[in-house]
């Protein structure tokens, strides 16, 4: 049935005549949602209304319905409670549902950016209790997400979890639950590899890989998959290597590695038998935890798909097989090291001094005395600044004569008068080696 809206809520309306709308507390793309008064249990409550337009379309309505009816159906503490659910005297479906007073988990995140290990245990712990209710009754939520895990502040020293939104539920009774082959519900990122590739036969265990994934997050402050596309993170959910946690953020256990590859395994049967027995395994794999953990090893890898840039996202548009994000890691670190190392090598090549050719010693025909004897041949003299580049005949030129230097002798050298057959360009003596004077410094 197709219930048309003739106005839009507003303050002073009455939802039903118990029920009295006070003031808006948020706007969706499903609608509104709104504080009111409930005259019959003398407190407030929120009432959610759905959108004028999606008012018109059938399935909307019918999933609106189903909301409220599946939430019923739990009754569990740890779900939201609704009072009533029906249509206005305007035309607006709506739902009224207790207030809750606290934040989402998706709130706390983005305050803190992490939840400690044992704080999360008992988070984890109380979303189990609500699915295990659920699952009992026939009722898939196919929804778990930051967003609709809402911590109630009741002042003690633990939250009080309250599960929400039951609006894409699969239930086993009545036609309306079934699920069109080929139908994506759900919040991409949450999703297991079943459910992204909408099959029909979507059962409880898209629910703890769900889990799997908002614990994931919660503990290491990045979610497990991503991608720029649907079709991105859809091979990053279905043929990725699943990430290492341990190898995220220093401080998360081993066995906290190993709960997390089963929590999220890719055939649904290989998961935990149960939400409740997810619950226990993580309570017993965060045991070894400390209380703080180090900070993110590599948050790039595997960071929400609005915190990527756009060189990553050509990176994965471009992509034709699906690759591992470890590995990826590893290749870049190794360009890195070969990097270095072809550095560290050209930087000793160029600093490194020409050998300089050295003449054996020979007579001076002013004096008739030999001059001191080169350096040792295992030492290369580097060529001095006003090394001569006269043709290979030299005929003598005026003896030099250097300034003495301290801890080396003065050579009193006068050229040879014989010619060089040599092609190479003659250089002046070499000095004489010195006791104490060191080696050209080496890199290796």
């Amino acid at each position: 049935m197709v219930y048309p809206c003739s106005v839009q809520p507003s303050a002073g309306d009455h939802i039903t005549p118990t029920i009295e709308l006070r003031k808006p507390l948020g706007a969706g793309g499903m609608g509104h949602v709104w504080i009111a008064w409930h005259a019959g249990l003398h407190t407030e409550v929120v009432v959610k209304l759905i959108a004028a337009d999606l008012a018109q379309d059938p399935a909307m309505v019918a999933r609106f319905s189903r909301e409220a009816a599946a939430a019923a159906q739990v009754r569990s503490p740890h779900v939201v409670q609704i009072f009533d659910h029906g249509v206005t005297a305007t035309g607006h479906p709506y739902i009224a549902m207790e207030r809750l007073e606290g934040e989402s988990l998706r709130e706390r995140l983005d305050r803190t950016g992490v939840v400690p290990p044992r704080e999360l245990a008992v988070i984890v712990g109380q979303c189990a209790r609500a699915l295990s209710r659920a699952h009992e009754r026939g009722v898939v939520h196919r929804d778990i997400k930051p967003d609709n895990v809402f911590l109630t502040d009741l002042g003690a020293d633990e939250p009080f979890v309250k599960v929400l939104d039951f609006g894409i539920a699969k239930t086993e009774a009545g036609p309306s639950s079934a699920t069109t082959t080929g139908a994506v519900l759900g919040s991409p990122f949450y999703m297991s590899p079943e459910q992204i590739l909408g099959k029909k036969d979507v059962d409880f265990h898209t629910d703890l890989w769900s889990l799997g994934v908002l614990t994931y997050e919660a503990l290491l402050g990045v979610r497990p998959f991503a991608g720029e596309t649907i079709g991105a993170l859809s091979i990053s959910i279905c043929r990725e290597d699943l990430p290492v946690p341990s190898s995220q953020r220093a401080g998360v256990p081993a066995s906290f590695d190993d709960w997390f590859a089963r929590a999220c395994a890719r055939e649904p049967r290989r998961r935990f038998a149960s939400v409740g027995e997810l619950a226990d395994q993580l309570k017993a794999a965060l045991a070894a935890a400390p209380a703080t953990l180090g900070p993110v090893i590599s948050p790039l890898a595997f960071a929400p798909t609005a915190q990527l840039g756009s060189t990553t996202a050509a990176a994965v548009s471009q992509a034709q097989a699906p690759t591992s994000s470890a590995r990826r890691v590893v290749a870049l670190v190794a360009v890195a090291v070969l990097g270095c190392v072809a550095g560290l090598v050209v930087y000793q090549l160029r600093s490194a001094p020409p050998p300089v050719e050295v003449s054996s010693p020979k007579v001076s025909a002013a004096t008739g005395s030999t001059p001191p004897g080169p350096a040792s041949s295992s030492t290369t003299t580097p060529a001095p600044p006003t090394a001569s580049t006269e043709p290979t005949i030299t005929t003598k030129p005026q003896p030099a004569t250097e300034p003495k230097k301290k801890g080396a002798a003065v050579p009193s050298a006068a050229p040879s008068t014989s010619a060089s057959a040599s092609s190479s360009v003659s250089a002046p003596p070499s000095k004489p080696a010195a006791t104490g004077v060191d080696h050209d410094p080496q890199i290796f």
